[in-house]
C-alpha cells in the first residue's frame, strides 16, 4: 500500500522544448519493494506477507517551481531516498512505444524529461494500491556453509550473489547450442540470512522455461502457464529451493554462421535490453530476484559465451557482481 500527498507529473520534451508526452507517474512499486525488503532484512518489519503502508513524498530540486529531484519513501522506522533515476525506465518505455527510440542508445539524448509534483487535493487523496499478491520473502535462517558456500561476498550490494559452477557450465553449454534462437530458464536456489542479518542469494539450479512458439532469434515470451509449470517442478523437488530469477541468451545476429568468422569479431551480445528490463520489472519485482544473460563477448567465439548478472539496487535494475562456488 503506497500513499502520497502529492501527484507526480512526468514530462518528456524534444530538443526544441515541444512536449512529446506527459502523464502522472504512478509506478512506485520498485521503491516499495526495495524499502520493505530492507526493513524485513533489518528486522524492522515482519516477514509475514503483509503489505504495510509506505508514504512517498517529493524531494524538491534546487531549481524550485515544483521540480522534483527524487522521492523519499518511509516505512517507520525505516526511510530511504531515491533520485529521479527511478523514473527513467518508464521514459524509455514511452519513447520506444512511440517509435522514437529503439534501444538504450544515443537516440535518447535528443529528449529531455522532468518530474514535477503538486499537492493532491484533500478530497481526492488516495492510496496507490497494487494488485500484486506477495508471499513472505523466502529467507532461510541458515549459514552459507549449509549450501556449500565458504563465505559472504561483501560487495556493497543489498545481498551477495553466488552461482554454482555446474549451473554456469550448463548455461554456457545451452547458449553455445542456441546460436539461432533465444531460450530461457527459471533460476532456483536459496535466499539465506546469516546471524548478522546479511543476506545472500545462492543460485544452484534451473528449470528450462516453456516459451511460446513465437520465440525467435531475438525474441521469446513468457505465459502464466510457463510460471505455473516452473513453480510446480521446483516445489516437487522438496529441497527447499525457490525461484531466484531467470536466465536467457542473446544469440549473435548472424546465428551459427558467427563461428565461421576467424578471428572472432568484436560483436558483443551480453547486455540487458530495454525489453529485458520490462520483463524483469513486470515478472520479477522482488528485490532479491536476479537475471542472468549469456551470449557472445567481444573478440570471443560465440560457442564460448560470457554470462553477466543483473538485479535490483535501490529500486533500479543494474548489472551486479557475482561469485562462483
Amino acid at each position: 500500500m503506497i500513499k502520497s500527498s502529492h501527484i507526480f507529473i512526468q514530462t518528456i520534451t524534444d530538443e526544441a522544448g515541444a512536449i512529446k508526452h506527459q502523464e502522472e507517474a504512478r509506478d512506485f512499486l520498485p521503491c516499495y519493494e526495495d524499502l520493505l525488503f530492507a526493513a524485513v532484512c533489518a528486522g524492522a518489519a515482519p516477514n509475514d506477507g503483509s503489505l504495510p503502508q509506505v508514504t512517498i513524498e517529493p524531494v524538491w530540486a534546487d531549481s524550485g517551481a515544483r521540480m522534483v529531484a527524487g522521492v523519499m519513501a518511509c516505512l517507520p522506522p525505516v526511510s530511504k531516498q531515491y533520485d529521479n533515476a527511478i523514473f527513467a525506465d518508464r521514459v524509455w518505455e514511452l519513447l520506444a512505444e512511440k517509435g522514437l527510440v529503439k534501444e538504450l542508445s544515443e537516440e535518447g539524448k535528443k529528449f529531455v524529461w522532468r518530474v514535477e509534483a503538486k499537492p493532491r487535493e484533500e478530497e481526492r487523496r488516495r492510496r496507490f494500491s497494487s494488485s500484486l499478491s506477495r508471499r513472505p520473502y523466502p529467507l532461510a535462517q541458515q549459514p552459507l556453509s549449509d549450501f556449500g558456500v565458504a563465505q559472504a561476498g561483501g560487495n556493497g550490494q543489498p545481498f551477495s550473489l553466488f552461482i554454482a559452477a555446474p549451473l554456469l557450465e550448463e548455461l554456457r553449454a545451452e547458449t553455445a547450442r542456441s546460436l539461432d534462437k533465444e531460450r530461457a530458464d527459471f533460476l532456483c536456489g536459496h535466499l539465506a540470512q546469516a546471524e548478522d542479518r546479511s543476506v545472500a542469494l545462492v543460485v544452484t539450479g534451473r528449470v528450462p522455461a516453456r516459451v511460446e512458439e513465437s520465440a525467435s532469434q531475438a525474441h521469446f515470451s513468457f505465459s502464466p502457464l510457463t510460471f505455473e509449470l516452473a513453480q510446480k517442478e521446483i516445489a516437487g523437488r522438496n529441497d527447499g529451493t525457490t525461484i531466484c530469477g531467470w536466465h536467457h541468451n542473446h544469440p549473435p545476429s548472424c546465428g551459427g554462421d558467427c563461428l565461421q568468422t576467424i578471428p572472432p569479431c568484436k560483436t558483443a551480445t551480453v547486455f540487458f535490453s530495454a525489453a529485458d528490463r520490462s520483463v524483469h520489472r513486470a515478472s520479477f519485482p522482488a528485490p532479491y530476484l536476479v537475471a542472468l544473460v549469456s551470449g557472445k563477448e567481444s573478440e570471443q567465439r560465440a560457442d564460448q559465451p560470457g554470462v553477466r548478472a543483473y538485479g535490483w539496487q535501490d529500486a533500479l535494475v543494474r548489472e551486479i557482481d557475482y561469485s562462483v562456488f
